[in-house]
């Protein structure tokens, strides 16, 4: 077998949007339909780690609507905390 020295292609996919969705996904599961609900706000406020938006880009430079998406998603976590809390 012949081995190439042709250099791999980088992944096309963003891995931090999969992993945004995927912990987003997991918090509102968890926190409706888990055993264990208080596990959905955690899951909530960890999807922030996964910025699915440009990193190199700083906070005061980035669109106003990238802003008000990741605080509401951060105001929605709060909320699921408070609710599974109230329950």
């Amino acid at each position: 077998m012949e081995r190439s020295d042709t250099p791999a292609k980088p992944l096309p996919a963003n891995w931090n949007r999969v992993g945004y969705i995927a912990f987003t996904l997991a918090g509102i599961l968890f926190t409706f339909w888990g055993s264990d609900r208080t596990q959905g706000p955690m899951f909530m406020a960890l999807a922030l780690v996964f910025d699915p938006y440009d990193q190199s880009v700083p906070w005061n430079e980035r669109p106003r609507w990238v802003k008000l998406l990741l605080i509401g998603h951060l105001g929605l976590a709060a909320a699921l905390l408070g609710y599974v809390m109230a329950r």
